[in-house]
């Protein structure tokens, strides 16, 4: 069985220790109660995406999917988004000048990604599939690791940054590395789990993610580019 807290510790540490290390370099201070706040909030989000780690019954009856901790979980993110300030977490429909170029490689991926699913895709899958991927994934982990996270980060190590025109700090880093190890990286008390692809996979799809939250400064592109892809491979 997977040890959840120490497996929250590990990752997290593993990110805290590179923004250190980025924070020794350029002479930075890193702000501690931020970095606190962040890994509180980690542990709350995962609690309430767990049912309570199975405590809490599912309040929707016979479905396969786990709507109930999904759901729960993006009240809880959404809560840490106003509690933090609902523009600083991109929660806003207004967008940066110059959005145009996210929009565009907002399509092109999105594109790629349908072709891929229709010559590799394992076919259609249940309605309730179909609907939950096209809304839960991209809703409540981009609420709370694009929006609610990256902002506690970027005021942990308020180190500025531009990639690719986008303004943003080491979170930009760090917050999709932890987007990639909350997929593939886990502890158990017989030791170490660790799947590299599906941390591979992740950690990029974080910072495509993440690029478009930061140049956009909005939440929008995000939410949709992450449930296009998910949506795509349970259509075709």
């Amino acid at each position: 069985m997977e040890d959840r807290i120490l497996t929250h510790l590990i990752r997290f540490s593993i990110i805290v220790t590179i923004g250190l290390a980025i924070c020794i370099v350029t002479r930075t201070k890193p702000r501690v109660r931020w970095l606190v706040a962040s890994f509180i909030m980690i542990i709350l989000h995962d609690y309430f995406l767990s049912n309570g780690y199975g405590r809490i019954p599912p309040f929707l009856e016979g479905l396969n999917w786990n709507w109930t901790g999904k759901i729960m979980a993006l009240g809880v993110g959404l809560l840490f988004v106003f509690l933090i300030g609902r523009k600083r977490c991109g929660l806003t429909l207004q967008h940066n000048s110059g959005s145009w170029s996210a929009v565009l490689v907002c399509a092109f991926l999105s594109g790629i990604a349908f072709v891929s699913a229709l010559i590799w895709g394992g076919g259609p899958g249940s309605l309730e599939s179909i609907a939950f991927r096209l809304t839960m994934p991209g809703l409540e982990e981009e609420v709370f690791y694009r929006g609610a996270l990256l902002a506690s980060l970027s005021l942990a190590f308020p180190i500025r940054w531009t990639v690719f025109g986008a303004e943003t700090t080491p979170a930009f880093l760090l917050n999709s590395l932890l987007f990639g190890m909350v997929h593939g990286f886990w502890m158990t008390s017989s030791g170490l789990g660790f799947t590299a692809g599906a941390v591979l996979f992740s950690s990029v799809s974080g910072l495509v993610f993440t690029w478009l939250r930061e140049r956009t400064g909005s939440l929008i592109l995000p939410i949709y580019m992450h449930n296009a892809w998910n949506t795509a491979y349970a259509v075709f």
